[in-house]
C-alpha cells in the first residue's frame, strides 16, 4: 500500500451501475472514452462485491479536461470522487466535490484543468495489498479507492458503499435547530395551495415537509422551527396527529414576513448558530462539513449553492448595432451557481433585520450584510444534491427524487 496521504473523497460517491448496453452503446462508450483520453480495459472479475469492474467511463476522468467539465460530469453519473487517468489508465490523483469547492474559494471561479484542482497524491492499493482496503478506506473515511499495478495503472476501484455508516446521525448536529419558511402562499403550484398549503404537498406517504424534517433528523438534527402563516392551523393540525421523532415548534406570522422577516420571531436564548431551509426544496449534502465550513470562515451567513446548467433551446443570434449578423450559437448552454435555499446563520446577523412587521427576505438581509461589508460565505452543492419542487413542473419532475432520497435503499 502506498504511504502517501489523500484529501481523499469525505462523502460517499454513489456508484451507478452501467446499464446493459448494445454493440453500438459500447462503440459509443469506447469513442467517449478515448475522447476523455482513458484507455479502454477488460472487465475484472467481480468477486469481490465492492469492485465496479473498472468503469472508468463512470468513475474516471482526464486530467487534461476541464473543471467545468469535471462537474458536469460528477452531476451527470452522481460521482462525488473521480480517479483522474493519464494515458494507458495511470494514475494522477483523485478529485472530489470538496476539492473543487477549495480550488473556487481560493480562486474565485472554475477556470482551469482537473490537474490544477485534484489530490496528486492519492490514497491506493495493490492486489497484494488488497486485503487492507476496508481497514484503510474506514480509517482514512474515504470510499473509493483505486487498485493499482506495478506501474501504477489503474485495474480495479474499490467502492466502500454503506461501509462508513454516512446516513447515521451525526450527534454533532443536535445542537443547531434548524428554521423551516412554511408560510408562503405557494402561488407557483397552484391550484394545489388553494386548498393544500405548499409544505403538505404530498409526495408518495407523507407530505413534503416531513420528507424533508425526516432526512435532515436522519443526519442528526433535533429541533425544527416551522414558520408558518398560510394556513398555518393545518400544518399544526397535521403534526399534532402525526407521530415524529423530532422536536417541532413553530414561529406564527400574523402577516407574512418573508422568508427573512419572520426570523424575529425567534424566542430569547436561541442558539447562535442555525440552519434556514425553504419548504419546497431538498439539499442532500454533508451537514456537519457546511456547518464547519460556517464556522471556519467567521461568516454570518452562508448560502448553500448548487451549480446548475441551463440550455437555451435555439439558436443565438449575436449581432452588431448595424444589424449584421457576427454569429449564431447553436442552443448553447450557461453554467450558473444558484441559491439553493438552505442557509447558515449566525444569530448577530438578525440585527440587520428591521424591527416592526415589514416584509424582508434572505435576499434583502444578504444585500444588507455585504454593504455593511459583513462576510457572506458560499457552501457549493453539485446540482444532484439540489432537489426543487417549487413550481408544478418542478414538482411532477422531481416527486421520484425525493422519494429516492427519503428512502435509501
Amino acid at each position: 500500500m502506498s504511504p502517501q496521504r489523500s484529501s481523499g473523497s469525505r462523502r460517499a460517491g454513489r456508484h451507478v451501475a452501467p446499464p446493459e448496453s448494445k454493440k453500438s452503446s459500447r462503440l459509443a462508450g469506447a469513442r467517449e472514452d478515448a475522447a476523455r483520453g482513458l484507455t479502454p480495459s477488460p472487465p475484472v472479475s467481480d468477486a469481490d462485491t465492492r469492485s465496479t469492474s473498472l468503469d472508468l467511463h463512470s468513475h474516471g476522468i482526464s486530467g487534461r479536461v476541464s473543471i467545468e467539465s469535471a462537474m458536469k460530469q460528477m452531476n451527470r453519473t452522481a460521482q462525488q470522487t473521480l480517479l483522474v487517468i493519464g494515458p494507458g489508465n495511470h494514475l494522477l490523483g483523485v478529485l472530489t466535490d470538496g476539492d473543487i469547492r477549495r480550488f473556487i474559494l481560493r480562486t474565485g471561479g472554475i477556470q482551469g484543468t482537473v490537474l490544477m484542482c485534484c489530490n496528486r497524491s492519492p490514497l491506493y492499493v495493490t492486489e497484494a495489498t488488497r486485503a487492507s482496503a476496508r481497514a484503510l478506506m474506514r480509517e482514512k473515511i474515504i470510499q473509493k479507492l483505486p487498485v493499482v499495478d506495478s506501474r501504477q495503472r489503474v485495474v480495479d476501484i474499490i467502492l466502500g458503499e454503506g461501509l462508513l455508516g454516512t446516513d447515521r446521525p451525526n450527534p454533532a448536529l443536535a445542537g443547531f435547530p434548524v428554521v423551516i419558511m412554511a408560510g408562503g402562499m405557494g402561488v407557483r403550484l397552484e391550484p394545489f395551495t388553494k386548498i393544500l398549503p405548499k409544505p403538505l404537498m404530498p409526495i408518495g406517504d407523507k407530505p413534503v415537509i416531513e420528507h424533508i424534517m425526516d432526512r435532515m433528523n436522519s443526519r442528526g438534527f433535533q429541533n425544527f422551527y416551522l414558520s408558518v402563516h398560510h394556513k398555518a392551523e393545518m400544518i399544526k393540525s397535521y403534526f399534532d396527529n402525526t407521530k415524529v421523532p423530532y422536536r417541532i415548534r413553530y414561529l406564527r406570522e400574523k402577516t407574512f414576513l418573508g422568508t427573512a422577516g419572520s426570523l424575529r420571531l425567534l424566542p430569547a436564548g436561541f442558539p447562535d448558530t442555525f440552519v434556514l431551509s425553504n419548504c419546497d426544496i431538498l439539499v442532500e449534502a454533508d451537514y456537519k462539513a457546511i456547518l464547519d465550513y460556517h464556522l471556519n470562515n467567521g461568516n454570518l451567513v452562508t448560502v448553500v449553492g448548487a451549480f446548475q446548467q441551463f440550455q437555451i433551446p435555439y439558436g443565438v443570434i449575436a449581432f452588431s448595432k448595424e444589424g449584421r449578423v457576427k454569429e449564431i450559437r447553436e442552443k448553447p448552454s450557461f453554467d450558473y451557481t444558484v441559491n439553493a435555499g438552505v442557509y447558515v446563520i449566525q444569530k448577530s446577523a438578525l440585527t440587520c433585520i428591521p424591527k416592526g412587521d415589514g416584509l424582508f427576505h434572505m435576499t434583502d438581509l444578504i444585500r444588507q450584510l455585504l454593504r455593511q461589508r459583513k462576510k457572506v460565505g458560499l457552501y457549493h452543492v453539485d446540482s444532484h444534491s439540489f432537489v426543487d419542487i417549487g413550481e408544478l413542473e418542478l414538482f411532477k419532475k422531481n416527486v421520484g427524487r425525493i422519494i429516492e432520497i427519503t428512502n435509501p435503499g
